[in-house]
């Protein structure tokens, strides 16, 4: 602060102070109060002091060479004789302001005490504050404490009834226009909107817009404005209005013409059973269109019966039944009775248990076949075969429930699971007679043709019973001999036509249905199951005059009933919350004495709280409240310049420096280059504090060897002990 004229001199005010009479008549006594006062404003003189009192008080300026026209030294001796002793340099005057003012703030602190103590009066006037809390932690740990946050814990006590609710509420419009021109640009329509109050010509209803949505519907470019502060409501069909101002401040008029008969709501009057979550619903109206209506959610259930719609051939009691699909589990049922009357099919097959491709290697005179203890040249095939007896057979009529399982949301798939070898001999099991015919006869032999693709032989069948009018009304297979009755190969998806060879009979229409074994056709039964929990509006479409009709009958057991309406001029959206404040269920906790309360805060950040707790509490702790700290150290914390705490049985070591790490077969080798001597260091365990992670560096003990004069190597140990025994050790 340098003297001038202007902020230190009084002398030559004087005389412009002293009335006229003195100026005339006693000019000696004005130039002795000139002499007076010059006399002031000399060096260490009253005036001088006053006038750089605040140079005095200003730390800067106890570095400086001069204050004014003070020197330093005079400027200390004036010092020394109101505020320290005799013989004290600048850092003692320094340290006595500072046992004045920052005794509580540690001398270690990472910044030049003087600047502190210019601004540790903001400090204190900050003092309860996060501002404050955050100074004091940067001054103590400098970059470390670059991450700090706070935490308050009564923010996630649960408060009841404290979430936000919000209801949105919309306004779909079409053909935009501009001063009456037509707008097609969506970002143009998107910006002229926002922030506006728009207007129905026929309501006069008004709402502020608060963003305009453009997003296709289907295959729909639907544009949507999202409104609030809404005054009446607006008519579907109306023209709204705004003016707003380009970017050259011209105010234009924007018209748009909205559109609605939007389908917004659907009740469900009669759940039905046996839908399917996912099915969407016809929507039938004479008028607007686009609704998409889909089935939600179903109850799930259990089984409660099967019933047999097509008895098949060839099963027997106990086959199992087996259950596919549904998305449930532990349905079990059983084949309980068969028409084992032979009307189909015989009741009981005797079939050849050897095939070709068992007996295709077989020697026939040394060895033994499978039916006979011994054999020779002479011995007939026939004799040779091992057979199985496959009786008790018939198409199923009941199935027996034993469990009906649980959590099937749609019927699942069930079919008999019978014999499997009978299964693939592919035998003709049934016939069904679609016409009769006339004049047949019994006896009349019957043929089977294979279709395209079809193959198997040695099936026939006789007519065996006919009315009076010669009508077939029974049929049987016989044998061919070397095949079961019903022959073999055939396939279920290709079975052969059936033809009667009749000297007089003629109209005559059998129908092969199914091989042994197979051709059951089930079908399974619920109580409840897909009954219809919910209707989803997967669009609400647009122009609907009345509400559609909702078609449930075409799917599920079709009983199933729900109503739609719609709604005209501005659409509401399903209430929501905004978070979950308030909620049982969610991340909120009961509140305490220490921790969830309102007067608790936490601080976030690398460093233990016992390194800072003190500090906190002396300096800068709002009164009442409880303070709690969280460590937010990562291992795997590097970075350049990077604060490493090395230890070793012998000593501690702070180490700051730069890092190169690679990776080897040994683990992960580090050079650091330090800004101290790291001689006589062997092994040391490091922990890694400041930065983002890098590789797989991790703390744990390391062989340091030396490289250079201030740097050294860090090669990462396996399984390394130090001699205390601790792998890892953490300090504070």
């Amino acid at each position: 602060m340098a003297n001038t004229a202007t902020n230190t001199a009084i002398s030559n005010l004087v005389a412009s102070q002293v009335p006229e009479f003195i100026r005339s008549d006693y000019q000696t006594f004005v130039a002795f109060l000139e002499a007076y006062y010059e006399w002031l404003e000399q060096q260490g003189q009253t005036i001088n002091v006053t006038k750089n009192i605040g140079g005095y008080f200003d730390i800067d300026t106890a570095t400086k060479a001069s204050i004014g026209d003070l020197s330093l030294d005079i400027y200390i001796q004036e010092l020394q004789k109101n505020y320290v002793r005799a013989n004290s340099s600048v850092d003692v005057f320094v340290q006595e302001l500072q046992k004045n003012y920052i005794s509580n703030i540690p001398s270690t602190v990472l910044v030049d005490r003087a600047l502190l103590l210019k601004h540790v009066k903001d400090f204190y006037r900050a003092k309860g504050t996060e501002k404050a809390t955050n100074f004091l932690l940067r001054i103590l740990f400098g970059g470390d404490a670059g991450n700090t946050s706070f935490y308050y814990p009564y923010n996630d006590v649960l408060k009841a009834s404290d979430g936000k609710w919000f209801i949105e509420k919309s306004l779909k419009i079409s053909d935009t226009y501009i001063d009456s021109n037509p707008v097609t640009d969506n970002e143009i329509i998107k910006t002229a909107f926002k922030n506006t109050l728009i207007t129905g010509n026929t309501s006069g209803a008004t709402a502020v817009v608060e963003r305009v949505d453009v997003y296709y519907d289907g295959a729909t470019l639907v544009k949507e404005i999202k409104i609030s502060k809404q005054t009446k409501d607006f008519v579907s069909g109306e023209q709204i209005f705004t003016l707003y101002n380009d970017k050259n401040n011209v105010t234009h008029t924007l018209l748009a013409n909205t559109f609605s008969g939007i389908v917004n709501r659907v009740s469900l009057l009669n759940p039905g059973t046996g839908y399917i979550s996912g099915t969407n619903i016809p929507v039938e109206s004479n008028t607007g269109n686009g609704a998409i209506i889909q089935i939600g959610s179903v109850t799930p259930g259990n089984i409660k019966s099967v019933y047999v719609v097509y008895g098949g051939a060839g099963f027997r009691q106990s086959d199992p039944v087996i259950f596919s699909g549904g998305g449930g589990t532990g349905a079990n049922a059983n084949v309980s009775v068969v028409l084992s009357n032979n009307y189909y099919h015989p009741n009981s097959y005797n079939i050849a248990y050897s095939t070709i491709s068992l007996e295709a290697n077989t020697p026939i005179n040394n060895t033994v076949y499978s039916n006979l203890n011994s054999s020779n040249a002479n011995t007939a095939i026939g004799n040779a075969l091992s057979y199985f007896a496959y009786s008790n057979t018939g198409p199923a009529v009941l199935i027996n429930m034993i469990s009906g399982g649980n959590n099937y949301l749609t019927p699942p798939v069930s079919a008999i699971s019978a014999n499997t070898r009978v299964r693939e001999l592919g035998i003709l099991g049934r016939m069904e007679i679609k016409s009769g015919g006339t004049n047949y006869q019994i006896g009349d032999k019957i043929t089977f043709n294979n279709v395209f693709l079809g193959f198997g032989t040695g099936a026939t069948a006789n007519v065996t019973n006919v009315n009076a009018n010669g009508t077939i009304t029974e049929v049987h297979f016989q044998q061919v001999p070397g095949f079961p009755i019903g022959g073999l190969g055939y396939d279920a998806g290709y079975l052969p036509t059936a033809s009667v060879a009749s000297a007089n009979g003629n109209g005559a229409n059998i129908v092969v249905t199914s091989i042994l074994a197979q051709g059951d056709i089930l079908k399974t039964t619920s109580d409840k199951l897909g009954a219809i929990q919910s209707l989803i509006i997967v669009s609400g479409g647009a122009g609907y005059e009345t509400p559609p009709t909702l078609n449930l009958t075409a799917y599920g057991d079709g009983t199933a009933q729900a109503n739609a309406t719609i709604v005209t001029g501005a659409y509401v959206y399903p209430g929501r919350y905004l978070d979950d404040t308030g909620k049982i269920s969610t991340y909120s906790f009961l509140e305490d004495r220490d921790y969830y309360q309102k007067f608790a805060y936490v601080i976030k950040l690398n460093r233990s709280i016992n390194e800072y707790r003190s500090y906190i509490k002396q300096l800068t702790h709002p009164a009442g409240m409880k303070l709690w700290g969280e460590d937010i150290f990562r291992d795997d914390y590097l970075a350049t310049n990077t604060r490493f705490i090395s230890i070793n049985t012998s000593n501690t070591i702070l180490v700051t420096g730069t890092y190169v790490a690679t990776g080897n077969a040994n683990g992960t080798t580090i050079k650091i280059t330090t800004q101290r001597s790291t001689s006589g260091i062997s092994n040391a365990t490091v922990e890694y504090r400041d930065g983002p992670a890098v590789g797989n560096l991790s703390n744990g003990i390391f062989k340091v060897t030396p490289n250079s004069t201030n740097a050294f190597i860090f090669v990462q140990s396996q399984n390394t002990i130090n001699g205390s025994g601790n792998v890892y050790t953490r300090i504070y």
